[in-house]
Formats: structure tokens, sequence, C-alpha cells
């Protein structure tokens, strides 16, 4: 009964950890640890009521129909959990350009046949659950369709440890908040796996180590809130930046080959009737950027004057990587700059004016002595000199 009892506490734990995460949703991977928390807690608390239901049938109810009913249910938060922790890590790493409605969607599939195979297990197959009674005591192994949604589960979760290690060999600034994210999520990994394959001690057999492994992640997830400031300074994702940059930037590789772009240069390019194609030459579906083989330092498109920058960034031998072209849209500035031109001329030919105005007889146009005080103090040194 101690371990069912712990089982709920860390469900409660979990969820308590998903409301934290939930209230700090504007952060990019904030929902994705809330998703996270939430199937965890959904995994420990339906084995902790299957445990229940084993030590006091009485207490829990079960449909006759679906023996091993909470046990079935608890699939779902496995499903939940390895699908938020491959979207967290995307987010996490600054890769939230490969969230897409297509990923979401190929994501959701599994979960859904892992929940009909389990719920009709022992009905029209034995390919999940393949005939596990519990009254027996032999510990679960599962069938085919078991295997399958394992190995499809880690190998989501080994492509999220690899993004996250990529990241920790790139970033400095929040290598100690990802390292701890990845050594607890590698814990419970760790526990879950040696549950499956059956490698459990003999003094803690029949017992299931996954949820020893989840209250680990629990604790490196407080450590990294309290220590690192965990879903409060988190990277702000590339994506993010790049989607919501003002300017319009476009990215090519060393060939000059157009590979990215951010929306605003898409409308921008949209507007001039240019359509973006990957991996086509920059030159040729913008020539009005270079001159020759320089790039301009202004372009005109679309009636819409257009300040560049370009960036070349190069790797680790010296060679030319890729560049970014940056464009500015300074067209209001260029009108303000001619109305202010434009004004600066009317005003020196209103001096001029004044001028003429302030040495000339208005009568007569003939100068007047104040044009002779002014021209004499400098003729009459000059002819001395003379």
């Amino acid at each position: 009964m101690s371990y069912i009892a712990a089982l709920f506490s860390s469900s409660v734990l979990m969820l308590f950890l998903a409301r934290y995460a939930w209230a700090r949703r504007e952060i990019p991977a904030a929902r994705a640890v809330a998703f996270m928390m939430v199937g965890i807690s959904w995994w420990t608390l339906f084995l902790s009521i299957q445990l229940l239901r084993g030590a006091a049938p009485d207490v829990i109810p079960q449909p006759d129909s679906i023996p091993l009913f909470w046990f079935r249910l608890m699939f779902i938060g496995v499903c939940l959990l390895v699908a938020s922790f491959l979207i967290f890590a995307l987010q996490y790493t600054g890769m939230q350009d490969r969230i897409s409605r297509r990923l979401v969607l190929l994501l959701s599939i599994e979960p859904i046949l892992v929940v009909v195979v389990a719920f009709t297990d022992g009905f029209f197959h034995d390919w999940f659950l393949s005939g596990f009674e519990p009254s027996t005591g032999e510990s679960f192994r599962g069938g085919p369709a078991f295997w399958l949604h394992t190995l499809y589960s880690y190998s989501l979760v080994t492509a999220a440890y690899v993004i996250l290690i990529r990241f920790i060999i790139r970033s400095r600034a929040y290598r100690t908040q990802a390292v701890l994210v990845l050594i607890g999520g590698a814990i419970g990994s760790t526990m879950n796996i040696i549950t499956i394959l059956q490698l459990v001690p003999p003094a803690l057999a029949g017992l299931d180590l996954s949820p020893f492994g989840f209250l680990i992640v629990t604790i490196f997830l407080l450590l990294s809130i309290r220590k690192q400031g965990f879903l409060d300074v988190m990277p702000i994702a590339r994506s993010l930046v790049f989607h919501h940059m003002l300017d319009a930037v476009l990215v090519t590789d060393a060939q000059g080959r157009l590979i990215d772009v951010n929306p605003a240069a898409r409308k921008l390019l949209d507007r001039a009737g240019k359509a973006f194609t990957r991996g086509e030459p920059l030159e040729e579906l913008v020539p009005e950027l270079f001159s020759g083989r320089k790039v301009v330092n202004e372009l005109y498109m679309d009636n819409h004057v257009l300040s560049v920058q370009t960036n070349v960034f190069y790797n680790t031998s010296g060679h030319v990587r890729g560049a970014i072209y940056s464009l500015r849209d300074v067209t209001k500035f260029k009108q303000i700059e001619a109305d202010l031109r434009e004004k600066l001329d009317r005003i020196e030919e209103l001096q001029k004016a004044l001028k003429e105005e302030s040495i000339r007889d208005p009568l007569t146009g003939l100068f007047n002595r104040r044009w002779l005080d002014e021209v004499l103090g400098h003729e009459i040194p000059r002819a001395l000199r003379d």
C-alpha cells in the first residue's frame, strides 16, 4: 500500500508542476512541459488505481466486460508524455519551425491506434496484453503491438535526446539548465526500460520502477526551476525571433541558392509577384538586388525603398557557408528625408532673397549703405595690400 500511496503522491505533484508550467504558457516550451506533466500524472494515477483495484477490488470498481480497464487507460498518459517530450525538445532548442500541423497529426495517429488496440485486446486479438492475467502473478510482457508501441515511443524519445544533446554542445548560456533536463529524462527512461525488459532486482520483483524514475525527473525539474529559472529563463527560439522580425530576411547557401525566408520576406516577394522557391538562385529571383557582382545598398521593389544589409557567415574551415540578406523598408524615411531636403532648399532660397532685400534699395534696386559697409570692409584692406 505504501507503493500505491507513493504513486498517488507523485501523480498529485506532477499536476502541480503541470499547473506551474501552464501558468507560464506564453513561453514557447511551457505548454509542452505542462502536457508532459499531465501525461506522467495520468500514467502514475491509473497505474496506482489498477494496483489498488488488485489489492482492494471492492474499493475500485471496474467494468466486468473489460478486464484491466484502468491499466489500459494508463497508456493514454504514456503516449501523451512521449509526443509532448519531442515537441518540448524542438521548442526548447529553437527548432519550432519544425513543428507543423502535419507533424502534430502524425504524432496523434499512434496514440489513437494504441488506445483502440489496447481496448479491443482480448475480444478480437491478443496483440497488446498478450493474454496477461494479473491473477497468475506473472509479470506483464506484452504482445507484438505493445513492443511496436515501445519501439516507436523510444524512437521519438531518442530523437528528443539527440536534439537536446546537440543544443547542449552548441549553447553555453543554457547548458546547465538543459543538462539537468536531459539527466532527469534519461533516468526516467532508464527506469522504464529496466521494468519493460524485466531487469528489476529480485527484491523489487513485481514493481514498476517507472514512477520512481518520474519522481527523479520531478526532482531534477524542481532543481532546474529553483537554480536555473526553468520556465522563467528559457532560450528564445531562433525560429520565433526569425518569424516575428519586421525586416525581410532571405537566407542563401554557399552557392547563392535561396533556402529560407521569414514571413516578412515572403509577403514582400508575393507583393512584388515573385514566388518563393527553395533552391532557386537569389540572383535570378531578385536580380535588382545585385549590381554586377555586388549587392546594392538600396533596393527599389514594388514602389518601396529597401535598405539592404548583407552578412556572410563561414564554417570552421573558413569557407563560405551562406549569406543572410536583411531588407528594411525605409520608404517613409526616404519620404521624410526628401521633404526635409525640399524644406531646406526653400529656406536657402528665402535666406538668399532676404539677404538681397537687406542690401538693395527696394525702389531703385541699387546697393545700399549696408552693402557698401560690408564690401568696403573687404576691399580697402585688399587695396592697401596691392
